[in-house]
């Protein structure tokens, strides 16, 4: 899904997990601003509501906020719940405390580090992601659509497989691993995982079967997230790469952090570079690894934005 607008809004706050979303004016990316109290240019502003920040799955939907400056960006999935039967109370509040769970597993399981011109990564950008349930599904970013438990959530999926594509398709028993790879979808990320052949065929959230990502069988969007037991399923600096960019285009301008390439002693492009660095390795949120794992798991996954 693209970007229906972009808006400025300052101060940063968050949202309340209940609090309704309100949509604001429309605005561009804020020009380089100083703030009062500093002596240097800060990052530019950024706050976009129903955007997918050009995710490799375009069926990603969040709002996304980083006020220019600060050490936090704000990734809100605002969902309206609908209950596809006369389910209790109890298993109401069971599944929105699973949904919930899901979102806080995500929160904080990354940063973004920004490179200057000296080499250092002085800027580090922790990534909040957030679950806001509102009451009227016109302030949503996806319905979350909640079946029977073992009936199907769309024609060419099985009984009891959970999908993401306009709406979040779950059942009124996902556990919360199952949401946490929902989510990814939701924040824009395809599935790694082998499947039928008509699943890949027919879904335009996966990877492909020529993709070395199927052989990453530890990850969230792979089958990891299936341990519901160790909870071992891991994270991967490549699921934050695109909330990176979006972060990177805020320096854009900065002369601390806009690097020339020169090509025969011409500049012929400049770019903005960075890191993300996992602050979580898996859903039990252990601590991140300290070496490279390769070929799936490095200790830092590098980012850039280059413009000429």
């Amino acid at each position: 899904m693209r970007d229906l607008f972009i808006i400025k809004a300052e101060p940063f706050e968050y949202f309340s997990e209940f609090e309704e979303f309100e949509e604001e004016s429309s605005l561009e990316f804020t020009d380089q601003e100083i703030h009062s109290n500093l002596s240097r240019p800060v990052p530019k502003t950024i706050a976009r509501h129903n955007t997918d920040l050009d995710a490799p799955y375009f069926g990603g939907n969040f709002n996304f906020l980083y006020n220019g400056g600060a050490n936090e960006a704000l990734i809100t999935f605002n969902t309206y719940l609908s209950y596809r039967k006369n389910y209790s109370e109890a298993e109401k509040r069971n599944f929105i405390n699973n949904l919930k769970r899901a979102a806080d597993v995500w929160d904080a399981a990354a940063e973004v580090q920004v490179r200057d011109i000296n080499g250092n990564y002085n800027d580090k950008i922790k990534l909040r992601f957030k679950l806001n349930i509102v009451r009227d599904s016109k302030n949503s970013n996806k319905k979350t659509d909640v079946h029977p438990t073992g009936s199907r959530s769309t024609w060419f999926i099985g009984k009891g497989r959970e999908t993401v594509m306009r709406d979040l398709n779950a059942f009124i028993g996902s556990s919360r691993n199952v949401l946490v790879h929902e989510l990814g979808h939701v924040w824009g990320l395809m599935d790694e995982y082998d499947a039928r052949w008509i699943e890949k065929k027919l879904s335009l959230g996966h990877v492909g079967t020529s993709s070395p990502l199927v052989k990453d069988k530890k990850a969230i969007m792979n089958e990891g997230y299936a341990d519901e037991i160790g909870n071992t399923g891991e994270f991967r600096g490549r699921y934050f790469k695109h909330f990176g960019r979006a972060l990177l285009n805020s320096f854009w301008g900065l002369k601390n952090n806009v690097i020339p390439i020169k090509h025969n002693g011409k500049v012929v492009s400049r770019t903005v570079q960075g890191r993300i660095v996992l602050l979580k390795k898996d859903i039990a949120g252990s601590a991140p690894l300290t070496n490279d794992i390769l070929p799936f798991n490095p200790r830092f996954t590098a980012i850039q934005v280059a413009k000429k």
